[in-house]
């Protein structure tokens, strides 16, 4: 696969990714920020804005909002970009979305008007009550300042690869991949996929120490059915229900493994469409237990 690969600059991505996750809360047990998290925001907002967002559901729009982020010339800053986006005519975001939407996207197009209005007011919301207060813009900057200084020294796909912890984008006719630092969703990484174009949201190492790390992956191959996972992933790639067939079991307690194996990072998803992946073992991880456990008997 070839494309291109360039960093998601602006703070803006990870507003939008801390409020999606807050709407939708999937995957919190595998976080850093984990389940607690929820009962932490709701903390700091108000009982008015809190019912507001449990009633709010049409999240259509906030699904495309990063390519709105992207061609946003003052991007830079939460309040530059809100004002930005609520001055665009309704011709304008088309322009901006259509090229890039596929087609089980195009309702979005719909009374756009609308859906950027309510967009607006809920980011700006979640901005003043809670993500304003995180102070994460210094910690994601140095994180692109790290991207942008790595990119050049290898080839695209191994870019991914290693920022993410594991994702193989194998998708055709993929040309761009915007790559963006994220602290809310880590260690996991996450993505939205449009027509060429593909955001990744890849996770900072900014909580745990290497006895914390160590202790995951310790978790993970002390349960005898991810090391059965393990070992059947690592002779090719396979998909969901192949894993399933191998191993068996229920549904849920194999996805809860192979989300445990991601979170540790031993896990590698190769995305090879819209909504299709396959898993496969990334052996890496051996070298790196080797260097964490290193870090821990002989501290500097």
């Amino acid at each position: 696969m070839s494309y291109q690969v360039e960093a998601g600059n602006s703070i803006a991505y990870e507003l939008l990714l801390s409020f999606l996750l807050y709407k939708r809360r999937a995957n919190l047990k595998y976080l850093y920020k984990g389940i607690g998290w929820i009962s932490d925001v709701q903390k700091r907002l108000t009982a008015e804005f809190e019912t507001e967002l449990a009633e709010f559901e049409d999240l259509a729009f906030s699904n495309v909002a990063c390519l709105l982020i992207e061609n946003c010339p003052q991007n830079q800053q939460v309040g530059s970009f809100l004002s930005w986006l609520e001055g665009l005519t309704a011709a304008e975001m088309y322009e901006l979305l259509a090229p890039h939407l596929r087609e089980v996207d195009s309702q979005i197009l719909l009374d756009l008007e609308k859906q950027r209005n309510q967009f607006v007011y809920f980011l700006s919301q979640w901005n003043e009550q809670y993500f304003q207060y995180e102070k994460v813009e210094n910690t994601l900057k140095k994180a692109i300042h790290l991207f942008n200084k790595q990119k050049g020294q290898m080839p695209s796909t191994q870019v991914v690869e290693h920022f993410a912890r594991g994702l193989q984008i194998e998708i055709e006719d993929m040309k761009h991949v915007i790559m963006i630092p994220s602290i809310h969703f880590s260690p996991l990484h996450t993505f939205s996929i449009f027509r060429e174009k593909i955001f990744v949201w890849f996770p900072l190492k900014t909580e745990p120490s290497s006895i914390d790390e160590l202790m995951s992956i310790g978790k993970c191959l002390s349960d005898r059915k991810r090391l059965e996972i393990l070992q059947f992933l690592s002779i090719q790639k396979r998909t969901f229900t192949e894993v399933l067939k191998q191993i068996g079991g229920a549904k849920g307690n194999i996805h809860h493994h192979l989300m445990t194996l991601r979170a540790a990072g031993l896990v590698r998803v190769h995305l090879t469409g819209d909504s299709q992946f396959c898993l496969s073992t990334r052996k890496e991880f051996a070298l790196e237990l080797q260097e964490k456990l290193h870090s821990v008997i002989y501290p500097t």
